[in-house]
């Protein structure tokens, strides 16, 4: 199959396991006139080979939709910019699939108590960058966010990969974050495959599209909330009152 199939193909399916919050889902291929369910490890291989293409897809995450590429390919990641009408200033994130992956993208600053109380979930850490990163990757900053979702899609992409993925919100610059595949509709023609998980959320409920709790770690010692997200609250209690990090008095 040539690679340049995956820049028309949309894959447009619902998840055959359990969401984050409990509820059961099934994938489906919308191109698939019959109708055919899709395990897991069918819907991962369909993102995979997108991804490998060089291209972007759009998928699930345990917060709201996401887009991901290759982290190492200055192609792929101009894709994302242009397929958001996004800044090129602006950061991405980088989603791994296994907690121990982060220290190698980054400078951690806590103990393995710390990043085990986090991660998985819907928190994004961020530190100061190893040169190991392709530097194409947010050029403008020393840092870097990293992800390891709760959600088994995005991690088990990474792991069958064995590499990690960038990763932002499937949604037009300046556009609410998506719970649903249909909200991002203008973007799927920039797209490789989309993934449909079903809704992620309540859309009445603006917290439902906070997206995930993003936190400065690269002092050591202490932290700084960048943005407070879906998960501020249990992210203070695990770091003021469980380890004994100070927030910064200047955080946003």
């Amino acid at each position: 199959m040539r690679f340049d199939f995956f820049a028309r193909f949309k894959l447009l399916a619902r998840s055959k396991m359990s969401s984050a919050n409990g509820q059961q889902c099934t994938y489906r291929d919308a191109l698939d006139p019959t109708g055919r369910p899709l395990s897991l490890r069918e819907a991962v291989a369909l993102l995979a080979r997108g991804v490998c293409a060089g291209l972007v897809v759009a998928l699930p995450s345990d917060t709201v939709y996401g887009l991901a590429c290759r982290v190492g390919s200055p192609r792929a990641l101009r894709r994302v910019y242009d397929a958001k009408g996004r800044d090129g200033g602006k950061p991405l994130a980088v989603c791994v699939g296994d907690t121990r992956e982060v220290g190698r993208l980054c400078h951690v600053t806590v103990s393995d108590e710390v990043m085990q109380d986090l991660l998985p979930g819907p928190v994004t850490l961020v530190f100061k960058r190893k040169p190991e990163l392709n530097p194409a990757l947010n050029p403008s900053t020393q840092l870097v966010g990293v992800r390891v979702p709760e959600h088994a899609v995005l991690r088990q992409l990474c792991l069958h990969l064995q590499e990690p993925l960038a990763l932002t919100s499937a949604n037009a610059s300046a556009r609410p974050s998506s719970l649903h595949v249909h909200e991002f509709r203008e973007l799927w023609d920039s797209l490789a495959v989309v993934l449909d998980g079903g809704p992620l959320g309540d859309p009445s409920d603006p917290t439902s599209r906070l997206g995930s709790t993003v936190i400065d770690l690269s002092m050591p010692g202490s932290f700084r909330i960048i943005r407070a997200g879906v998960a501020c609250d249990r992210t203070l209690e695990i770091l003021q009152k469980k380890h004994g990090l100070k927030l910064d008095p200047g955080t946003g």
